[in-house]
């Protein structure tokens, strides 16, 4: 069995922060956090491009530190080091680190030596995103509704600098040609087959092993609503849910209650740091000009009554009429320009989804013009349905942060949010719970309003909390997932539904390319290839999530059916094959049973 590492905890929030500025700061703006912690993941990201940084470094002097070297490989004949394998822990995250383990396990099998590192949340992240200190590195990331966001972030040479998230180290002109072609590609058809060809390249050299797509459950009470709406990665978090579901039969409440275990620190829309539990809020009460459509998981217009590309670089909108801010101010044009201009300026996710943006002309109340500075295939997906599009009011942040008690526009917790979505705040007390009011005059937009006259969210302090928040009557639902034994005891009661939400997010293992064995050549191609057929992916899938996880060959999940190339090369358990790959590169095994270099 593979030895677990003895590993300190507790890095400082500095090195957190790294990774989130960098994130932001690119335009990739994906959850690192709720993807690290807890198993419940982020909420569906982005899918931004753009971006730059350094490079990963090539070993130089053999030193270990933040490109991920390690000073070079062992002689002709030697026996392969210990390798590290680096997850987070089982107590934060269950899922992950069980796979992990059971792969660590196959390779040992195989002849490698293996150490297990499972680490608290700052170490894991301090270790894989910022000191680069992994042979292999196991993650649930590369979430969004676009393949520019996943594969900007996963492969491109920019992520490579410290913060970013390509863990792989993984530095490839041609992969840098072809992302940007389709990233400028507009015609869906020829971009989607670009995205074909580069997971063709991406899983024949294995540059990831992608292992499965969670599907997770969440559950709600069939005697306190009904008529539920999920969607991709969402689940029943997402907006339209909110405005779906009704009272079932014999619930003459008017209020709707469910809870959260994670804080909730800020009601601001643009702050870089704002975790699930805040872009969750900021869903419900800000709107944007185009949403997610949980049929699809393609952008339709929202605010916008139509989003017109007349040409590559030129997208006409037009709002709809009787748009409202909660403070009864009417939504126009110049906050929507407002909200892009001032936005990039003071907030790294705003500038990042905005960076393409030439200029944007304002033509009249409700209708205005984006022009962008080159083609992008993501930009109605990111800057208009993604989460940091949320439309801001000009007269509310104009003077912002000088008018209120803040540094920066970023640091404001905005404590009396006023947006213009179906919900807006009535009281929040921070680690306590938020109420929201139903906003009548949305439907003066022709929006369909809220069925529940109140909303409550109810702060908890952890998920088997809220699972008996559930079960006494407290709460209607739960809109993210609970643990694989929970769902089974829902089941097996009619009382409660269950709402699958298929993740965009996948898990994987990534190997650190700056390293001499699984570097960008013949060799390593052979034991990236060989390590993937060490994953025991179904058996994994039935320990670690009760078989509700499907398994994935790519760096997509199967709800992105459109951009999901179902034609790549396959890689499930399979030692024998494993073998063959390392021997067709040289490597030998000693009397013991472990793996030495080619001579």
């Amino acid at each position: 069995m593979a030895r677990q590492g003895q590993d300190q905890q507790g890095v400082s929030n500095t090195d957190r922060r790294k990774v989130l500025k960098a994130l932001g700061a690119t335009g990739a703006t994906m959850s690192v956090v709720g993807c690290m912690g807890g198993g419940d993941g982020g909420d569906g990201g982005d899918g931004g491009d753009g971006g730059d940084g350094g490079d990963g470094g090539d070993g130089g002097d053999g030193g270990d530190g933040g490109d991920g070297s390690d000073g070079g490989s062992g002689g002709a004949g030697e026996t392969i080091r210990t390798l590290d394998y680096v997850s987070l822990s089982e107590s934060v995250h269950p899922i992950r680190f069980t796979w992990g383990q059971m792969h660590a396990e196959q390779l040992e099998e195989l002849g490698f030596d293996i150490e297990y590192h499972a680490l608290s949340i700052p170490d894991y992240i301090d270790r894989g995103f910022n000191q680069r200190d992994h042979d292999i590195y196991i993650l649930r990331y590369l979430d969004g509704f676009d393949p520019s966001g996943p594969l900007y972030t996963g492969f491109h040479s920019d992520s490579t600098a410290e913060g970013g998230g390509n863990c792989s180290l993984f530095q490839s002109d041609e992969f840098d040609q072809m992302y940007q072609e389709q990233s400028n590609a507009t015609d869906p058809d020829e971009r989607q087959q670009i995205v074909y060809d580069i997971q063709e390249m991406l899983m024949d050299k294995q540059v990831i092993t992608p292992v499965m797509v969670q599907n997770r459950q969440m559950p709600y009470d069939t005697q306190k609503v009904t008529n539920t709406t999920t969607m991709l990665e969402y689940g029943l978090g997402n907006i339209h849910n909110f405005s779906s579901m009704e009272p079932a039969e014999g619930n003459d409440s008017s209020q709707l209650t469910w809870s959260l275990s994670e804080d909730l620190t800020t009601l601001n829309p643009i702050n870089p740091e704002r975790g699930r539990a805040e872009r969750q809020i900021n869903r419900l009460v800000y709107d944007r000009l185009m949403r997610i459509s949980p049929d699809d998981a393609q952008p339709v217009p929202w605010m916008a009554e139509t989003v017109d590309q007349t040409d590559e670089t030129t997208i006409d909108v037009t709002l709809r009429e009787g748009l409202q801010w909660h403070d009864g101010e009417s939504v126009t044009a110049e906050d929507v320009r407002f909200t892009y201009t001032y936005g990039a300026e003071v907030s790294p996710n705003v500038s990042g989804i905005a960076e393409p943006i030439d200029n944007i002309e304002v033509h009249d109340e409700r209708s205005l013009t984006f022009n962008l500075s080159e083609p992008t295939a993501s930009f109605q997906t990111v800057a208009m349905a993604g989460r940091s599009a949320n439309i801001i009011p000009q007269h509310v942040w104009e003077d912002v942060p000088d008018s209120v008690d803040a540094e920066s526009a970023t640091q404001w917790v905005n404590p009396e949010p006023v947006g213009s979505g179906p919900w807006q705040v009535e009281s929040f007390t921070l680690g306590e719970e938020l109420e929201l009011s139903r906003f009548d005059a949305y439907g003066d937009a022709g929006f369909e309003t809220p069925n529940f006259e109140t909303s409550v969210r109810l702060q908890a302090p952890d998920i088997r909390t809220t699972v008996r928040q559930l079960e006494d009557g407290t709460v209607d639902f739960i809109p993210y997932e609970i643990q694989v034994t929970d769902v089974q005891r829902f089941q097996q009661n009619d009382r409660y539904g269950l709402a699958d939400s298929l993740m965009t997010s996948i898990h994987y293992a990534c190997y650190n390319m700056n390293r001499d064995l699984f570097a960008d050549n013949d060799m390593g191609r052979a034991v990236r290839r060989a390590m993937a057929y060490a994953v025991p992916k179904q058996e994994a899938i039935q320990v670690a999530t009760g078989g509700t996880a499907q398994e994935i060959q790519t760096c997509f999940s199967p709800g992105l059916s459109f951009w999901y190339n179902e034609d790549v090369e396959t890689f499930n358990l399979d030692l024998e094959a494993a073998r063959s790959e390392l021997e067709s590169a040289g490597f030998t095994w000693n009397d013991e049973g472990r793996i030495q270099w080619p001579a």
